[in-house]
Order: structure tokens, then C-alpha cells, then sequence
């Protein structure tokens, strides 16, 4: 994979990354505040608190900021969006000065954090993905049972969406209700069966088995980008109900993969909603969030399309050529399970070769939709880290 292209000299990403992640890492420690049950709270606060890349979170800040930036007038705001000085960091009033300006994002972020935690402990359970490493440590189930882990993903949705209507930095700085209840009904698109759990079950589904069932509800759903995965109504497949009972089971038990036809229309529907839709949503809230116009909001979900596959193709690609040591879970999953992957479709060379295609659209649709800015290119360097990451 070629490196990035793009030079950000005059912008320090590794400090606006740090400096933004500590301020999420400390907020969703304030959330997560232990209480009573104890053992319940500290099963959420293992998985959800600590060694996470945070891109969900930072993706919702970014998008947060890109709009307050590109909408305001006053050159403070300008300032603390892009605190590229070395003196302005080590001051304790810069620092201050962030936080207070990121103060209504920062829950959200966490929400957004939770949800994934709780997607994370899920699809390590024994009856999904059967893990037992994530970002290196045994997982919620290992360290806690299978009981716990079940309630304590359960707990951390619920929480989230708690944080989300209860929060008064949220509710000091919108400008209407209506705001806050369009990205509480989008979390809820995006992590129900319009969005992960959907691409959950698609994934079940067409992991070693691909039954002839499963092929023609994937043939005859509406377009695989799915774009109702994470915001925009409903692409249901009646078929897929019934084809989820004790026959499918069996045949996955069976390891019939003989009518399994894999291909980009199948993965893209997985994925889109398993692990785009979130993506997707991260991007689209924290612009919601900063009072967006629909112009906006639209770019910013196309982006987030762009964003949620690079991000996946990235991953089937570390599962690949990655190591456990590095990776903080373990690799070659995929392979071992016969799941539908890019890599699986289109081989290493070719899953490459689509991040470069994907990197280019998306920095080309930045640039169209004025979102991009050359001093501080937030957008752009976040859809690099996610192409170029080596976790």
C-alpha cells in the first residue's frame, strides 16, 4: 500500500489526536463511574475505559469542529480548532479553552465509544467470534464470564443513550430539541438492525455457509451501500427472516459453503452496516451536533461512507499481514472462519488497490465540498490514519 501522499507539515496531527483523546479517555472515566452493582460497572469500564484507537470518537469531534469552523465568524473559534502552536498546548489556559469548546461533542464521543465497547464484548462471545484477545487483554467474557459480558454490553448501550439525553453540555448548547432527537433516533438506526446488528446477521449468515437462501437476499436487496445503515430510513430483505431459523444453522454447522458466491455486493452489505454504520454516524452526529446545513450533513455521510469502507478493507487487511502483538487481537480470524472479506474477493494486491482509490475520493469530495482546510486538515488526516494504520 502506497504511503500517504498528502504533506501536513504545519499540522501537528499526533498532538491534536492526543490532546483529544485524553479529553475523551477522561470524560467517559467520569461516565463510567463506579457504582453499584460493582462487578457490573467494572466489567463496562474494562472494555469501554483505555487502549482504544478512539477513531469513532475522534471522527465525531472532527466532523464537530470542521462545520464550527467552517460556520463561525470569530477568529478564537478558529484558534482553538486549530491549536497547531507549541506555546498554546503547554498552556494550561489552551487546554481549558478546548475542553470548554469541545464540552457539548465530548459526550457524544463517549456515547459513541460505549456503543462500539458494547459491539466489541458482543461479537467476542463465544456464539458469535469466539475471541479471546482484544486490544491486548483477554476479553470482557474471559475476564468476567459470558454472563456478565452479555449484560454489561447490554448496560453500556443503555448508558449511552442515557449520556445522550441527559447531558447538559448537550442540552446548554443546541439550538432546538429536534436536534438532539435526530441523533438519538440515528444511534438507534445505526445500532440496531438497520445498522450493526443488521451487518451482524448478514455476516452470520455468510460466514462458511453463503446458503442459496442467503445469495438471493442478497441479490434482491435494495443497494448494497446501505445507506439506511446509519441515518437515512429503512432497506429491509424480507427473506432474511426466513432463512435465519435452524435450516441456515445447520447448514453453517454443516459447513456447506458450495453455493456461497461471494462478491463486492455481499461485502459491502455486510460491512456497511456491521461496521460502517457507526462509522457513518460519527460523523454525521458531530456535525449535527454544530448545527450543519443539509449540504453539509449530506457530505459528511458521504464521507463517512467512504471512511466506514476504507476503514473495514483496512481490516481484513491487518487480519492478513498483521500480528497479535500489534494487532492487540488475534489475526487470521477471517480466513479461519471462511468469512466474506475484501481479501477474500479481491486478494491482497486488489484490496490495496481499492484504499487508493477509496483515499483519493475521499479527500477529492472534502475538497468539492468545502469541508477540507489546508492549515488543519482534520478530515483528511483521519481518513489517512484509518487507511495507514498498522492496527
Amino acid at each position: 500500500m502506497r504511503s500517504s501522499t498528502t504533506s501536513h507539515s504545519a499540522f501537528d496531527f499526533k498532538s491534536y489526536l492526543s490532546d483529544r483523546r485524553d479529553l475523551v479517555e477522561s470524560k467517559l472515566d467520569e461516565l463510567l463511574a463506579q457504582r453499584e452493582p460493582a462487578i457490573l460497572w467494572e466489567s463496562m469500564r474494562y472494555s469501554a475505559l483505555g487502549s482504544g484507537k478512539r477513531i469513532r470518537a475522534l471522527l465525531a469531534i472532527s466532523a464537530y469542529e470542521t462545520i464550527k469552523r467552517i460556520n463561525s465568524d470569530t477568529t478564537q473559534n478558529d484558534q482553538q480548532i486549530n491549536p497547531n502552536s507549541q506555546s498554546d498546548r503547554a498552556s494550561s489556559k489552551s487546554e481549558i479553552e478546548l475542553q470548554k469548546f469541545l464540552a457539548p461533542v465530548l459526550p457524544l464521543s463517549c456515547a459513541i465509544e460505549m456503543v462500539h465497547a458494547m459491539s466489541l464484548i458482543h461479537d467476542d462471545l463465544p456464539c458469535l467470534d469466539n475471541d479471546d484477545v482484544r486490544r491486548g487483554k483477554p476479553t470482557n467474557h474471559k475476564a468476567y464470564g459470558e454472563a456478565m459480558a452479555l449484560l454489561a454490553g447490554d448496560a453500556l448501550l443503555m448508558r449511552a443513550v442515557e449520556v445522550l439525553i441527559c447531558s447538559r453540555d448537550i442540552q446548554q448548547h443546541i439550538e432546538c430539541n429536534s436536534i438532539l432527537l435526530d441523533i438519538t433516533r440515528a444511534l438507534a438506526t445505526a445500532t440496531g438492525a438497520e445498522g450493526m446488528v443488521g451487518g451482524q446477521v448478514f455476516d452470520l449468515i455468510y460466514t462458511g455457509t453463503g446458503s442459496s437462501a442467503a445469495q438471493s437476499c442478497a441479490s434482491s436487496a435494495p443497494d448494497a451501500n446501505l445507506q439506511s445503515a446509519g441515518l437515512n430510513g429503512s432497506n429491509n430483505c424480507q427473506e432474511l427472516n426466513d432463512h435465519t431459523g435452524s435450516q441456515s444453522h445447520s447448514k453453517a454447522s454443516a459447513g456447506d459453503t458450495s453455493s456461497t458466491q461471494l462478491n463486492e455486493s455481499v461485502i459491502r452489505k455486510i460491512h456497511a452496516g456491521k461496521t460502517g454504520a457507526l462509522l457513518r454516524f460519527s460523523l454525521w452526529s458531530g456535525a449535527r451536533l454544530a448545527s450543519a446545513n443539509q449540504l453539509q450533513l449530506n457530505a459528511m455521510d458521504q464521507f463517512g461512507d467512504i471512511v466506514g469502507l476504507a476503514f473495514q478493507i483496512t481490516d481484513d487487511l491487518l487480519d492478513v499481514t498483521g500480528d497479535v502483538e500489534t494487532l492487540g487481537k488475534t489475526p487470521g480470524k477471517d480466513q479461519t472462519a471462511n468469512k466474506a472479506t475484501w481479501v477474500a474477493v479481491f486478494g491482497v494486491d486488489g484490496a490495496r488497490e481499492k484504499l487508493q482509490i477509496l483515499e483519493d475520493e475521499g479527500k477529492k469530495l472534502l475538497k468539492a465540498e468545502g469541508l477540507s482546510n489546508a492549515d488543519g486538515p482534520i478530515l483528511e488526516s483521519l481518513l489517512e490514519m484509518a487507511i495507514h494504520r498498522h492496527k
